[in-house]
């Protein structure tokens, strides 16, 4: 932020000669912008300290593949998009380290804006991927009791989330 601060400032008063006041105005209209976003980085330090956890990721890595299992963030910090830093993050390391491909990992299928997993398959293809279908999975079920007890909780859990998202909204 300080650097894009400086950067602006510089750009202001190269333009204080004849140059069109347009662009003046506009690069101080990204100064306000830059300043209103250190005024909110000195609040969240004030509230959290230093260094601030705003989301996660797991990876694996597989021969020449790193894999991207799964993420989240909370939802006080979503306006910062901390998840595309990780990405960013673990793209680096993937070309420092001579990785082959990045593996996204899974989407829904379901190309469909409607879909509620829609988001997920947008914020993936921002990075340019490809789509690639794989076999699928399918459960192995070894013991049958266990298993229609996980499923019955797996619908319990999942309906309960359901009505909690409904009385929040």
């Amino acid at each position: 932020i300080e650097k894009d601060l400086e950067y602006i400032e510089e750009k202001i008063k190269e333009n204080d000669g004849k140059k069109a006041k347009s662009q003046k105005k506009q690069k101080e209209q990204e100064l306000n912008t830059v300043n209103k976003r250190i005024e909110d980085a000195k609040e969240l330090e004030k509230e959290y300290g230093k260094e601030i956890v705003m989301a996660g990721s797991m990876f694996i890595t597989s021969g020449p593949e790193i894999i991207y299992l799964f993420s989240g963030s909370y939802d006080h910090f979503m306006k910062y998009n901390p998840q595309y830093i990780i990405q960013w993050e673990i793209i680096k390391y993937g070309i420092k380290n001579g990785y082959k491909k990045y593996n996204f990992y899974g989407i829904s299928g379901t190309f469909d804006k409607n879909d509620p997993m829609y988001g997920i398959y947008l914020f993936k293809r921002g990075f340019n991927g490809k789509v690639i279908e794989l076999i699928g999975e399918f459960d192995l079920v070894v013991n049958s009791f266990y298993y229609r007890l996980y499923k019955i909780a797996f619908s319990i859990y999942h309906n309960l989330k359901n009505i909690k998202n409904k009385i929040k909204k």
